[in-house]
């Protein structure tokens, strides 16, 4: 059987042939198997599994050719009459690897580390006795190295290929005296031959920094592009994976991200979350953590289930939660498809998953702060899917999103976080700014009443984005009907005791003055404590807050804004006077001390 010889092409160099001799050509190419872009290759490993023999080819995008002629050994030692410089064990290798120096005679070598622009990084002195030595090389510099050895007389230079992994320094560290008869001078003098016949099978591994190695198997025959489909190394942190999401391994994309504790509604280091589409199916998903080359999965354990009995602000839709389990690998799995916010505290080792279904809420809305004025959902989809509202009738005030109804999910109620504050809870509202929303932000004020179009849209690269369009203006509201008090803990109820946001104060209706309409309060405030105005005895209809009005009269100082509400700075006895110019749909406060 006729040989095939290995020719090497590199991307720079012209090839020069044998006319007469058939050849094939194998090309190699990456591509990233999550998002398809096109990788520069470092290297890709030959391995004939038929023959024993084995090569390395570098290069962004390398080929090689295979020739029916007789031709060229490929040498992978470099000789010298004294000493042999033996290729690294593990080429490309990641942070550190050994060679194996072969001297005949007892010799003084030097050798040195450098990178592609021939700054040295490391070197090593020392005389050796003859015999095998190993060495081992350390590097946290990327890519291509070469290492060179010298006895003064004769140079030979091998090709590294590094992809650090947590290497701290670069050096050269000279491990002893692996094997001291080497008796046999063709021990070490022998070249290496690869070699192909016709029907062998050929082992391809290609290396990419920052990829996981990827292999091909084939015998090829004629010439061949090969495209490994690489993916990417995944960081440390917590991913949720599972043929039911986009992303059947982990994926930067559904990385879970640290997020809010509800209760202090500061970043707590332990609560994730992530919000994915997923299909519902006995497939299911589950929660990977990565810690380097680790993997911990985490499943359901027993008691993980519906809620049966939800707090009262938490979504008005069936959702799961309780502990997880590293034991147990079943899958989680959810009733149908749809977005879902997956939430894990790896400290309280306990998940949630809720259906979210987006709507907004507040004084400016057509619901109040009592009822969800709901987007409609687009179609399901694993990577982008989005929620409208046209013609939406936006009043001046504020408004927030939330999902399903509900303002929070609890996953704990007695861990003591200090200052008085217990437990852990996530948010399911997000307020902020319509451009940059935040989980449990601040009240969204709309400062210009008019038709609207909301857009909520999510995307698996970038998450959420919304957009509030005006569309339109509505035309002055008639407020002649509307009764406004005042609501808070800011004055005594009727039977003397302090109210608690549970007795609305001198609900009335306006005096109207052409499209003005004015209510006036006489009222006795309790200091540092809040209110705010109220349509009716409940939050179903319009409220002001300290952020929807401009401040007027003699004791308009004596008045601040805490969380939107309206804060006492002064106790006494005051005349308040709201007034509404509906034609601007802009609000006054007048306040006098009496």
């Amino acid at each position: 059987m006729k040989k095939l010889i290995l020719f090497i092409q590199f991307s720079l160099s012209v090839f020069i042939g044998f006319p007469q001799a058939q050849t094939i050509t194998l090309s190699f190419v990456g591509q990233d198997a999550q998002n398809h872009n096109i990788l520069n290759l470092q290297s890709v490993f030959i391995r004939n599994i038929t023959q024993g023999c084995d090569t390395i080819i570098y290069g962004t995008a390398p080929s090689i050719i295979l020739s029916k002629s007789l031709g060229i050994n490929e040498n992978n030692l470099q000789h010298s009459e004294t000493f042999t410089l033996m290729s690294n064990m593990t080429n490309p290798f990641r942070g550190s690897t050994n060679v194996f120096i072969a001297l005949k005679i007892k010799e003084k070598l030097h050798l040195c580390i450098s990178n592609t622009q021939g700054k040295r990084i490391a070197d090593y002195s020392n005389e050796f006795p003859a015999g095998l030595h190993k060495f081992e090389i350390t590097s946290s510099s990327p890519d291509l190295l070469i290492l060179n050895l010298s006895d003064g007389n004769i140079s030979k230079s091998v090709k590294l290929i590094n992809h650090p992994n947590g290497a701290e320094k670069n050096a050269i560290m000279y491990v002893g005296l692996w094997e001291q008869n080497i008796t046999n001078k063709n021990k070490f003098a022998e070249p290496s031959r690869f070699v192909y016949h016709l029907g062998d099978s050929l082992l391809f591994k290609a290396s990419v920094n920052g990829y996981d190695d990827n292999t091909i198997t084939s015998a090829p025959d004629q010439s061949t592009l090969y495209t490994f489909q690489m993916t990417p190394i995944p960081t440390d942190g917590y991913y949720v994976k599972g043929a039911v999401t986009a992303f059947p391994d982990c994926n930067e994309k559904a990385k879970m991200k640290v997020t809010l504790n509800e209760v202090t509604q500061t970043p707590r280091l332990s609560l994730m979350e992530l919000y994915i589409p997923i299909k519902a199916g006995a497939d299911g998903f589950n929660i990977v953590q990565v810690a380097g080359s680790a993997r911990t999965i985490f499943g359901p354990a027993a008691g993980f289930g519906v809620v049966t009995n939800p707090a009262t602000d938490e979504p008005k839709v069936p959702f799961q939660r309780g502990p997880v389990s590293t034991v147990n690998t079943a899958k989680f799995t959810v009733p149908e498809d749809g977005m879902y916010h997956v939430v894990f505290d790896f400290e309280l080792n306990k998940v949630a998953i809720m259906r979210v279904h987006w709507g907004m809420i507040g004084a400016a809305t057509p619901g109040g702060w009592s009822n969800d004025t709901m987007l409609t959902e687009s179609a399901f989809n694993l990577t982008n899917m989005s929620w409208t509202l046209t013609d939406l009738q936006l009043l001046r005030g504020e408004w927030k999103f939330r999902y399903s109804h509900g303002w929070k999910v609890v996953l704990d109620t007695t861990l003591d976080l200090g200052g008085g504050k217990i437990g852990v809870k996530v948010n399911t509202n997000a307020g902020g700014a319509v451009s940059a929303l935040v989980p449990g932000g601040m009240n969204i004020v709309n400062a210009d009443p008019g038709i609207y179009t909301c857009n909520m849209n999510y995307t698996v690269d970038s998450g959420y984005k919304a957009t509030l369009t005006k569309t339109g203006n509505i035309p002055p509201i008639d407020y002649s009907a509307f009764q406004m008090g005042i609501i808070g803990n800011a004055y005594l109820k009727q039977d003397g005791t302090q109210a608690n946001w549970d007795e609305t104060f001198g609900t009335s209706l306006p005096a109207v003055s052409g499209t003005d309409y004015i209510w006036v309060y006489n009222i006795d405030f309790i200091a540092d404590k809040d209110f705010i105005f109220r349509q009716g005895d409940d939050w179903s209809g319009k409220s002001i807050a300290f952020g929807d009005v401009t401040m007027a009269g003699p004791a308009a100082a004596n008045f601040s804004g805490d969380g939107g509400n309206f804060k006492v700075n002064v106790a006494g006895n005051y005349t308040i006077v709201l007034q509404i110019a509906a034609a601007t749909e802009t609000y006054t406060v007048t306040a006098t001390k009496n």
